[in-house]
């Protein structure tokens, strides 16, 4: 069996006629899916591996420069959520485009908490045989449980309903160890936002972010 019709946000590569490029999407932070060739209704993912490169030589030797998710032990083939490097469009990194570029600053919350919680997994065991007569399939399922706790520090939350949550979401992980203190004089030669999202109206964002972390963790222990 092998990995057959993989997919980037639910289309496969298309080729773009005018200058003879492959793309997919213009998302920034795509999904992934993929089908087994020669799959039937008794095959189970255990695991799987995902890259994503910044060239086709790359991809041949295994190499995922853009991302490399490691081993992904879940049976999910559908909607793969792509965590790696911002995908941009060369004409965005083209040098006439970066000098027509204005910094602007945006202002963010942070929050900070600590998480504890028990998740509740189903699984499943299957083994499949057969004779002369009959195929045979046995499953045995399980109740799994993980508990544990997780201190979150800073969660950044964007504070401006003007920009896009989704690319305000691309641009993290801040290196906040190099964070200084507010001063007027930063703000010369560029333009600044100001907050129109309550601290209580972006605090649900910041949830969401806590519960989806906790829970990919106590998975992938």
């Amino acid at each position: 069996m092998k990995i057959t019709d993989l997919k980037c946000e639910h289309m496969s590569a298309l080729v773009d006629r005018s200058n003879g490029e492959i793309y997919c999407t213009d998302e920034i932070k795509p999904h992934f899916s993929f089908c087994i060739d020669g799959a039937d209704a008794n095959t189970e993912v255990k695991y799987f591996k995902l890259i994503v490169s910044s060239s086709k030589e790359l991809a041949s030797d295994g190499v995922g420069d853009m991302y490399d998710s490691g081993l992904i032990y879940s049976s999910q083939i559908n909607d793969i959520v792509y965590k790696g490097k911002t995908l941009l469009p060369d004409a965005f990194v083209n040098r006439n485009r970066i000098d027509s570029l204005t910094g602007l600053y945006v202002p963010f919350w942070l929050y900070s908490c600590h998480a504890d919680g028990t998740i509740y997994y189903e699984g499943v065991k299957s083994k499949t045989w057969e004779d002369n007569d009959y195929k045979y399939t046995k499953k045995d399922y399980y109740r799994m449980i993980r508990s544990g706790g997780m201190d979150f520090d800073r969660i950044p939350v964007d504070a401006s309903t003007k920009m896009d949550d989704a690319i305000m979401d691309s641009l993290e992980p801040f290196d906040l160890s190099k964070a200084v203190g507010y001063d007027a004089a930063y703000f010369s030669g560029y333009l600044a936002d100001r907050y129109d999202v309550q601290e209580v109206d972006a605090r649900p964002r910041a949830n969401e972010r806590v519960e989806n972390s906790f829970r990919d963790r106590l998975r992938e222990e």
